[in-house]
């Protein structure tokens, strides 16, 4: 629910953060404080100024009688005294008996304001739009005396004449209910429906409310429930007296509330409002209170479903996925099955525009082997108790947060009945503190002659600022491109080296390359980071490695092909993989070693690492995993079909990408003097005598299609934009094989404004087909003149490039494509409007971009 900032609304505290809970509970005190000893909220009017004539309406005595006014606002007559340029008319009537009167003033054409004063000219209330669609509304209990109102505009003069009707009247239905005695083992209950009518909250008079009594003979804990299915419900609770002692917002199942406290005997009121202020709400809400007394006793012998234990980084960059472990339980002394079949865990983290967003949830089947009494289940070992274990279906969640600053994480456990209707509800939350980029430092750095020292510091807004400092010379200035050199350099050990054997795909390839000793000499590995680069490398093993297992001339040679020949060729490659692994890993700790020893990264090494990891997680581990998989086939005595099917059709999931016979015709493509007829050719045999082969070379490249979006986060850490890292030495791809002029791609830019006033961007290309980046959302927030590129636009598993758009001051979008080449392209028609519709599709006018071929650049 989105709301007019300055206007009050009911307190929510559900699922806030507790600090801001416990602060927006606070001014709940201080404002039923300030309603119970004070009739008078502002400073009164100054005096010497001449009040326009007063209309005398009369005296309110009838409680089903109202005092009416109507009338027309020019554009020369009395001015309002608080809104000088608006026209005011003044009226002024007399209050018989204390009561609650709701004073409204409405117009077709204007936008009505309403001031309240007492007899003295000291205001004590005004409003703007209490009522239904622009109209206002003041609402409050007054006592006996004289009043004066004025009834003026928003929109001044300027906006010209207009009628207006004035209303002054008792709100009946305002009194409190009782509901009785509550007692043990009998509840207490009431139903109703607020309206635009109902008699306004007494703690915000804006939002329509009824209040009930009830009182407890004994001490004991009390438990009420609001619910209502199509409004919003809020408690408040408090004495007689006009103490309150409790409020609530969404504690009960969905956007139901609910309170639960130990009471002393007595007697208390409950208010049922509704968060939806009178003119936002329905036309009607129907809603349900219960009122009981909990066995505590009793209670202690249910199930008591919990999130135990939430654990998150301290910190995080914005836009990078993190890990979230937590630990979930039956705390209670009873059997979760015995009460409902479903618990449904949820992860939460702030919206774009505020609120709060659910990022992930699963469902888990509750039986009497689960969730029994006392049970507990972790998703690893940094959540792990001395009684928790693990069940299948708990496990960490990846989640991810866009906007620096302070945030927050929550993790919410849902019961669930036969209907998925909730039937308890618990959560727990953690704070995160989220930077725009990675820090490290200070790190010193080569960059060709040079030597460097950089830094990256994060404020208390999550801002980061790097520094790049000459050390020949500290206070000479550094150059654009050695900044950038430097900085990635430093980025790429702080960020990449220190934890490189951490990284899943690396960890594992550390998992079965024990014993193997590393190649002599220099691999042919990658020159260059960019998903070309890694292609080109693969190209070269697949034909190397087709080539010397004699496939290749068997096939020419009109020879069938054995499965078990496609078996040695994968056990081959697997092993010279395992090979190059060895002297990668080697050389990783080689710099790791020199580095800690105090020594510089030179950018050349930096690059270096970052391509040979890029082709380690992508093409070497898919083949040693490959390799795996046959070895368990050949010793299982059902072959193919035996225990180590499951985990070839895993294989097979993971390469359901760009893994076409048209993905690998590029790819071979990349390679010096490659047929790639005879390739294809021999490629679709392979694919039928062996699946595995088929599955092993696509799930190499999917891999690489991956690259881009990999390479794009990092720089956006190091703040690096996909166009800047263009102008990086050797960073892009060059092939010296030819290849014939391909034809551009004819395109549109698609864009589209959410509610929430992001902005999503994508392709249309000529033949209707749409690609959607993976980053593709301009924020609501984003400043005038900031820049936007989206992740790579992908075609075949190869980037032709990305989207670019700026917001300019007018608030306008512009819209351009950088295309692989580095060329900027522009639509004849690329701007979208201030105010354009929501939801819709538009489109730029048509563009030609060139193709990703071997001799351009690729977008990181």
């Amino acid at each position: 629910m989105t709301f007019p900032l300055g206007r009050q609304y009911p307190l929510r505290i559900a699922i806030l953060p507790r600090p801001a809970a416990a602060r927006l509970l606070v001014a709940l005190l201080a404002v039923a404080a300030v309603i119970a000893v004070s009739p008078a909220f502002d400073a009164a009017l100054g005096q010497d100024e001449q009040r326009c004539a007063a209309t005398a309406l009369g005296q309110l005595s009838d409680p089903t009688a109202a005092l009416e006014a109507s009338g027309r606002w020019s554009t020369a007559d009395c001015e309002s005294e608080l809104r000088p340029g608006s026209e005011a008319r003044h009226f002024e009537f007399e209050v018989a008996a204390a009561g609650r009167v709701r004073i409204e003033l409405t117009s077709e054409s204007a936008d009505p304001y309403l001031y309240l004063f007492d007899s003295d000219g000291n205001r004590l209330a005004d409003d703007d739009d209490g009522g239904q669609l622009l109209n206002a509304r003041i609402e409050r209990e007054l006592e006996p005396g004289t009043y004066q109102i004025e009834a003026t505009t928003v929109g001044g003069r300027a906006r010209g004449a207009a009628s207006f009707a004035l209303t002054i009247g008792f709100v009946e239905g305002c009194e409190i209910i009782p509901l009785g005695t509550l007692q043990p083992g009998t509840d207490l209950a009431a139903s109703g429906t607020w309206s635009h009518q109902t008699c306004g909250s007494r703690i915000v008079v804006a939002h329509p409310a009824r209040n009930y009594l009830f009182q407890i003979p004994e001490p004991g804990r009390v438990r009420v429930d609001l619910t209502s299915k199509n409004g919003d419900p809020v408690l408040s609770m408090a004495t007689p007296e006009g103490a309150v002692i409790g409020a609530n917002d969404d504690g009960g199942i969905g956007n139901n509330a609910r309170i639960e406290k130990f009471l002393p005997a007595g007697a208390y009121i409950v208010e049922a409002t509704t968060y939806s202020r009178g003119g936002l709400q329905p036309l009607a809400a129907d809603f349900e209170l219960f009122i009981r007394l909990i066995d505590e006793l009793d209670r202690q012998l249910l199930p008591a479903p919990k999130v135990e234990a939430l654990v998150v980084p301290d910190r995080v960059i914005a836009g990078e996925p993190f890990t979230v472990h937590y630990r979930v339980g039956n705390v209670g002394g009873g059997d979760l099955h015995e009460v409902a079949p479903i618990v449904q865990v949820q992860g939460y983290g702030p919206g774009s525009t505020g609120g709060f967003i659910r990022q992930w949830f699963y469902n888990l089947a509750v039986t009497e082997s689960a969730w029994s009494a006392g049970s507990s289940y972790h998703t690893g070992d940094v959540t792990a108790s001395g009684s928790s274990e693990t069940l299948a279906g708990v496990a960490a969640q990846e989640m991810t947060l866009n906007r620096p600053g302070r945030s927050w994480v929550l993790v919410a456990l849902f019961v669930l009945d036969e209907e998925r209707r909730g039937v308890s509800y618990h959560s727990v939350w953690k704070h995160i503190d989220v930077i725009d980029g990675a820090t490290f430092g200070p790190l010193r750095v080569r960059v060709d002659d040079s030597t460097f020292e950089v830094t990256a510091q994060s404020d208390a807004d999550g801002e980061v600022t790097r520094t790049v400092t000459d050390l020949a010379d500290r206070e000479a200035a550094v150059g654009i491109l050695q900044r950038r050199q430097a900085v990635f350099a430093a980025g790429v050990r702080s960020v990449l080296l220190g934890g490189i054997f951490d990284r899943p795909a690396v960890s594992r390839l550390e998992e079965l390359r024990t014993g193997t000793v590393p190649v002599p000499g220099d691999p042919d590995f990658p020159t260059g980071p960019t998903p070309d680069s890694v292609r080109a490398a693969l190209a070269r093993d697949y034909l190397m490695s087709v080539t010397e297992s004699g496939l290749a001339g068997s096939h020419s040679a009109g020879l069938l092909i054995d499965p078990a020949r496609v078996e040695d060729l994968v056990l081959v490659s697997a092993q010279n993989a395992s090979l190059k692994y060895a002297a990668l890993a080697s050389s990783w700790r080689n710099l790791q070693s020199r580095l800690a020893g105090g020594a510089a990264i030179s950018y050349a090494e930096a690059l270096a690492l970052l391509s040979q990891l890029r082709y380690a997680e992508s093409v070497l581990a898919p083949l040693i995993d490959a390799g795996e998989l046959v070895r368990s086939a050949r010793t299982d005595d059902e072959g193919w079909d035996g225990a180590v099917e499951e985990q070839l059709s895993e294989f097979a999931r993971e390469a359901t990408c760009f893994g076409s016979v048209r993905g690998l015709a590029g790819m071979l493509a990349l390679a010096d003097g490659a047929d790639p007829a005879a390739a294809l050719d021999l490629d679709a045999e392979l694919r039928l005598a062996l699946p595995l082969f088929g599955y092993l070379v696509d799930n190499a490249q999917c891999s690489i299609t991956e690259i881009d979006d990999e390479n794009d986060q990092l720089l956006s850490t190091l703040g690096i934009s996909p166009f800047q890292a263009l102008q990086l030495p050797g960073y892009r791809f060059v092939s010296t094989a030819p290849a014939d002029e391909p034809d551009p791609h004819r395109l549109r830019i698609l864009v589209r404004v959410h509610e929430d006033g992001r902005v999503e961007h994508a392709v249309e290309l000529a033949n209707g087909r749409r690609i959607l980046p993976q980053r593709r959302f301009l924020e609501a927030d984003s400043q005038p003149g900031a820049q936007h590129s989206s992740s790579a636009v992908q075609l075949f598993g190869q980037s032709i490039g990305v989207i670019r758009s700026i917001r300019d001051a007018e608030g306008r979008i512009l819209l351009s494509f950088l295309a692989s080449d580095g060329a900027h392209i522009e639509p004849r028609a690329r701007i979208l409007p201030a105010d354009a519709s929501v939801g819709v599709w538009l489109r730029t006018s048509q563009i030609e971009v060139p193709p990703a071929t071997p001799t351009l650049a690729a977008i990181g």
